[in-house]
């Protein structure tokens, strides 16, 4: 489920929804299959893999607080319940289960990928850098390398630190499986430095992945307490051509 699930892709990520539910069905309090179950569910969710994203994202909720109950000693329980959170806009809720994660296992690298997520939709944008950069020193190869370059690019951009967001964005789309979440904040960072050739070329890969992508997607996965900050990634799309 888990070869599957870092392809990010529709159709591995069905397929690492039924190995998941597979191993849940067979053992209904094996953490790692809930856990497992709710990450495929967050990334369906984040990439647009299902037509009523509102019962999907209930599902994963359910998914992950099953996973904690099952083994709330299980950093990843706690990792995989925490992005299902902040995709509630429950930001405090979803710090705190990172920071759970993080006391059970400091090492995670992407338990600190996760807590820098919630703190940069927090606008809490030094710790999210901060987060991000202890995630890339722990796993320099991890299989969301992207994802943890494209939380910082997204930090970045919202500081106005527009050259080092490109830096950090443009190395996580060079990762192969990088989504087109990574090339649509990137496409925003270049826009905003008036690099309008670079900035389509960002437009048309994000298309090529994503060729519905509409702002009403945008709002329900970039989870900011803050509308102005949403309003810095839109803006810079507009100049980008979407």
């Amino acid at each position: 489920g888990l070869w599957h699930l870092y392809r990010f892709n529709r159709e591995d990520n069905i397929e690492a929804q039924r190995l998941f539910r597979d191993a849940c069905d067979a053992s209904p309090n094996f953490a790692p299959a809930l856990s497992g179950l709710t990450h495929a569910l967050y990334y369906a969710f984040m990439h647009g893999y299902a037509e009523d994203r509102t019962t999907l994202l209930q599902q994963a909720y359910e998914t992950g607080r099953a996973a904690v109950a099952a083994d709330e000693r299980d950093a990843d329980t706690h990792f995989a319940l925490g992005r299902i959170l902040y995709l509630r806009r429950d930001l405090d809720a979803s710090t705190a289960e990172f920071e759970m994660a993080i006391s059970q296992n400091q090492n995670f690298a992407q338990v600190h990928m996760g807590l820098g997520t919630a703190l940069v939709y927090g606008g809490q944008f030094d710790r999210c850098i901060e987060s991000c950069d202890l995630a890339l020193r722990l796993s320099p190869n991890d299989p969301v390398q992207w994802t943890i370059q494209t939380v910082k690019g997204l930090a970045l951009l919202c500081m106005g630190r527009i050259e080092d967001a490109v830096d950090a964005l443009q190395q996580g789309t060079r990762q192969p499986t990088a989504a087109w979440t990574a090339h649509c904040v990137l496409a925003s960072a270049l826009a905003n430095l008036d690099d309008t050739s670079r900035a389509q070329i960002a437009v048309d890969e994000t298309l090529r992945i994503k060729p519905d992508l509409n702002a009403t997607h945008l709002r329900e996965i970039f989870a900011f307490r803050n509308p102005t900050h949403f309003d810095i990634l839109i803006d810079g799309l507009r100049k980008a051509g979407f």
